[in-house]
């Protein structure tokens, strides 16, 4: 509703300028300055960033941070390469795909080590994937993997195992789907279907992939990529180091850390001040504030919108849906946040910068008919109770958008909850009205729309069944290009 999507080539390419950047730094190099010289370490590359990183657990990464990060950490079986955006293979060797587009067979590199020593086959694949599923969350590579014999009853938990992931040989997975995904291969190109040391999971449990702390800063996490973790400090900062036994080409730079700030204007100080060496923000600052060189502005990636479970009253009433979307102006919400306001249901970059064909309005006398029936009396019986996830960006953008309902006649009830209990909650089904968080990792719209708006999506909390949608998206997704 707020923001703009951006996609997985950005997170590719980023990271590619990341570890190519660091090429002609050396340590003891001398870069010239306008009071002189001074020697510098540039053994390690310092980074800015405007998010906190609550997980870099493959399964429960969301943000554009976290998947950034992810990306430097672990590998997936595809990948799209920086310059031309071509899907290309990563931990793959060979793969071939069966006439009707149901069986794909994948054949892993040999001899490729994870950070922990363990050399990666086929069961870590499996393990991965099905951790995945298991989880049931809503995401693009989610929504993929469900197409796999046996991901819903394994989901279910009625099988130990997903039948259509079939291990023929240590490096071999063979993988059979219900029916013909045309994105399958590049959904496995998402930061979630990373590839994790499946006996350090289990070994670590379910705190795989949470934050240490100050006083107890070292965690455990096992990738195959180009870096390893070092440490990491809740709200604070991540800290890498260049994997030496990585299977593709070496990093120039030893050492990585991804400073986090709350407010991305103090990035900009620490940056002007030497203190890092890349800022990575959204492009929504103001262009004044942004220096000529060191800044990575990026699309913003990060949508927020409002979430409606049409099961639960008065939103079982269309005329309530209408009335709260012609009450909120979409344009005053992203400015206030750091945002770029989606035009339509689809963020640009998902219809290639082409032109909405149907775009929102805003509309506060329309709203208030809307909301009164034949009587001239109000369809809403009580407040609104609009249910956020715990911290202060959650909150702020809560209270401005409580501040716009309230002033439509529109009265408004925040509630917030942890970040587990509201995610439980809304995928329960058990709030009527959440403000929501939505990462669109791939550049298609199929992925985005499946999740949210197909009988059968991850995204779809209100249960929304509407068959001539679901016959639309079956079909993209099986129609050859």
């Amino acid at each position: 509703m707020f923001r703009e999507s951006g996609n997985l080539w950005i997170i590719t390419f980023l990271v590619a300028v990341l570890i190519i950047t660091g090429g002609c730094r050396q340590q003891g190099t001398e870069p010239r300055t306008e009071e002189g010289t001074a020697a510098v370490d540039y053994t390690y590359f310092r980074v800015g960033m405007p998010e906190e990183i609550y997980s870099l657990d493959p399964v429960e990464i969301t943000t554009y941070g976290e998947m950034l990060i992810a990306r430097t950490l672990y590998d997936t079986l595809f990948t799209l390469e920086a310059d031309t955006e071509r899907l290309v293979p990563l931990l793959v060797e060979h793969w071939e795909v069966s006439p009707d587009g149901q069986t794909y067979i994948f054949r892993l590199r040999r001899g490729i080590k994870f950070h922990s020593g363990r050399e990666l086959t086929a069961e870590d694949v499996r393990f991965s994937w099905q951790r995945l599923v298991a989880r049931g969350a809503p995401g693009e590579i989610t929504n993929a993997l469900m197409v796999v014999q046996g991901a819903r009853n394994y989901l279910e938990g009625r099988t130990g195992q997903i039948s259509g992931l079939e291990i023929t040989d240590p490096y071999t997975i063979q993988v059979t789907l219900e029916r013909p995904y045309r994105q399958f291969l590049l959904a496995l190109a998402h930061p979630q279907a990373s590839i994790v040391d499946m006996e350090v999971v289990q070994l670590v449990g379910e705190k795989y992939g949470e934050p240490g702390t100050f006083q107890s800063p070292v965690v455990v996490l096992a990738g195959t990529g180009p870096f390893s973790i070092v440490e990491w400090i809740g709200g604070y900062q991540v800290t890498l180091q260049v994997f030496d036994q990585y299977h593709g080409e070496a990093a120039q730079i030893d050492r990585l850390e991804f400073s986090q700030y709350p407010d991305p204007h103090t990035i900009l100080v620490d940056f002007q001040a030497g203190h890092l060496d890349v800022v990575i923000t959204s492009g929504d600052l103001t262009q004044p504030e942004l220096p000529e060189k060191g800044v990575l502005p990026i699309p913003a990636t990060d949508l927020y919108y409002l979430g409606i479970n049409p099961k639960l009253k008065p939103f079982d009433n269309p005329l309530a849906r209408q009335a709260v979307s012609l009450s909120i102006q979409r344009g005053v919400l992203a400015g206030e946040n750091q945002g770029v306001p989606l035009e339509s249901l689809l963020p640009r970059s998902l219809l290639q910068d082409a032109s909405p064909r149907v775009a929102y309005t805003y509309d506060t006398q329309q709203a208030n008919r809307l909301l009164q029936n034949e009587e001239g009396e109000s369809i809403l019986q009580q407040p609104l109770t609009l249910t956020i996830p715990e911290g202060d960006k959650w909150r702020l953008l809560a209270e401005d958008i409580q501040i716009q309902l309230e002033e439509a006649g529109i009265p408004i009830e925040l509630q917030s909850l942890p970040r587990a209990d509201f995610k439980e909650t809304v995928r329960n089904g058990q709030t009527g009205f959440f403000l929501a968080h939505w990462q669109s990792g791939l550049p298609t719209p199929e992925f985005f729309l499946e999740n949210h708006f197909a009988s059968w999506g991850l995204a779809n909390n209100g249960g929304v069944a509407n068959p001539l949608v679901d016959d639309r998206l079956l079909f993209v997704q099986t129609a050859a290009d």
